[in-house]
């Protein structure tokens, strides 16, 4: 009898391993709760599991389930890779995974949508319910703001971030959902005065970089640790004849910011600090991109002369600048530098328009880089009063290879000013710009990289004739939001005050209950 029940012991354990094993690919060693709870622990986990809402599996050194099955390194599911394989950043699916439905009909296959903190993510043209686009007023329904300049990013978490000027003094808005309805955190950056002329985007770290020109004028740069930039660096980075002109901001292949700015006098042109950390601690000594543009237009036409800056595709900065006016003669036009290295030591720069005699093209450049890899840049033909679109063909923008595209038709009036691009989902150009004419924010969708044409007219997006305002459209800066729909920060001058708002198109198009059928 001893040794029976011996053997029959014996047994009872090597079950109840060899099921643990075959549970467990790779035959780990699992404890059975003795407590009765539904928890099983695996990889030293002590047995049982003395909170009864702590139930399900745990793979973990040292906690207890949190959930139905809690997982502390990685994961396979299947065999051979069949499945997820969840290891570090890497996700190999060679089968098909269904969620909320009983097979699965694809690679991933979902019933009811795929929410990520609390957002919904529709990314496909044909999965999106068209609705209607919508205004609203930053930061709130009743502030005006004392001065201007306004530019939009979207930060790491896809919500909108913009920086304005709001007496003489930087201000930065985090929007909790995509379309900022509800209230809009604002940080109040109080270390510089008499700011202007402010650019924005998104460091290595996540969290937005800003540039701007201060009272001197001098060139200043905030480097921000949280979304709404509560706690923030700030340095000093030129003071040696820093023109009250507009900045432009990205960040280096190195993750490092970048700003382009120009200054004036004798050291006349445009300039790049290349910062060599996040925060640009000791800033190396600027790189002269051009000393052509010893003079500038006067009053709100100066705000054109921005010498807008990207990141190619090779990893190496390229602008492209507006020469006004230098003594040499045949030099007014749009300009464009590509770096050819990280330092910009080495460049190639290239003439893209060349103005006649009296005519002025180039102004309020705006630069984005198309799904081929080659730079796109909108410009505003003033002599003619047409938005215009360069579409490179290489990274270099050689003269030859660069398509001019009138983009607006003459029955729009004088267009142009203020232009902002960036590419839809589908690659393709999309365009926020003024309507002197209309005095309205317009936004293009392109339908081809050239926008040679265009889906439909351009929407003129003026505010509801219940707000009443003229001067819509000045400093519009347009993004892609977490949906992959269209948001337009701009100014809308309304009595001679500036007030700010956001757009939250509808559509790719931003056509209100825009679809494909």
């Amino acid at each position: 009898m001893e040794k029976f029940m011996h053997h029959n012991t014996k047994f009872i354990f090597a079950i109840a391993f060899l099921s643990a094993a075959i549970l467990f690919a790779g035959g780990v060693f699992a404890w059975v709760n003795p407590n009765n709870f539904p928890g099983v622990g695996v990889g030293g986990l002590k047995p049982g599991v003395t909170d009864p809402t702590k139930v399900g599996i745990a793979l973990s050194d040292s906690e207890e389930p949190q959930s139905a099955l809690s997982v502390g390194g990685a994961l396979s599911i299947g065999s051979s890779y069949i499945g997820i394989t969840a290891n570090g950043n890497n996700l190999l699916t060679q089968g098909n995974v269904a969620i909320g439905r009983p097979t699965a009909i694809a690679k991933l296959s979902v019933n009811g949508g795929i929410t990520l903190e609390g957002i919904s993510q529709r990314f496909f043209p044909n999965t999106k319910i068209p609705t209607q686009n919508f205004y609203y007023r930053l930061p709130n329904p009743t502030e005006v703001i004392s001065g201007g300049y306004l530019a939009l990013t979207i930060g790491r978490d896809g919500m909108p971030v913009f920086v304005y000027v709001d007496d003489g003094r930087i201000k930065v808005g985090h929007c909790t959902i995509p379309d900022c309805s509800n209230p809009v955190s604002i940080s109040d950056l109080d270390l510089a005065q008499g700011i202007g002329n402010v650019s924005i985007s998104i460091g290595q770290n996540g969290y937005p970089i800003i540039a701007g020109i201060a009272s001197g004028p001098k060139l200043i740069f905030y480097a921000c640790y949280d979304y709404e930039c509560k706690n923030s660096t700030y340095r000093d980075l030129d003071t040696i004849n820093v023109l009250d002109l507009p900045t432009s901001i990205t960040t280096q292949s190195n993750g490092f910011p970048a700003i382009s700015y120009r200054r004036g006098t004798t050291s006349a042109g445009v300039y790049l600090i290349l910062c060599e950390n996040i925060s640009c601690e000791n800033p190396p000594n600027p790189v002269t991109i051009s000393t052509l543009g010893s003079g500038f237009p006067s009053g709100d036409e100066k705000n054109g002369t921005r010498a807008q800056l990207a990141l190619g595709s090779d990893g190496l900065l390229f602008t492209a600048y507006f020469v006004y006016y230098d003594v040499l003669a045949g030099a007014q036009g749009i300009y464009f530098k590509k770096c050819t290295n990280m330092e910009c030591t080495s460049s190639v720069t290239n003439k893209l328009i060349n103005n006649a005699l009296n005519e002025v093209v180039g102004e309020f450049a705006s630069v984005t880089v198309g799904s081929d890899g080659f730079p796109l840049i909108t410009v505003y033909h003033a002599t003619n009063g047409r938005l215009m679109l360069l579409s490179c063909k290489d990274i270099n923008c050689t003269p030859s290879l660069v398509t001019v595209s009138t983009v607006s038709s003459l029955s729009e009036g004088d267009v142009g000013k203020y232009s902002s691009i960036t590419t839809s989902i589908d690659g393709l150009p999309l365009i926020a710009y003024q309507s002197k004419t209309a005095q309205a924010l317009y936004v293009r969708k392109c339908g081809n990289k050239e926008c040679t044409i265009s889906h439909g007219t351009p929407l003129a997006l003026d505010l509801p004739a219940s707000l009443g305002g003229e001067g819509g459209g000045k400093y519009a800066s347009i993004g892609l939001g977490v949906d992959g729909l269209p948001v337009v920060t701009f100014l809308q001058t309304v009595g001679g005050q500036n007030t700010m708002y956001f757009l939250k198109c509808g559509s790719e198009n931003c056509l209100p209950y825009w679809s494909r059928r």
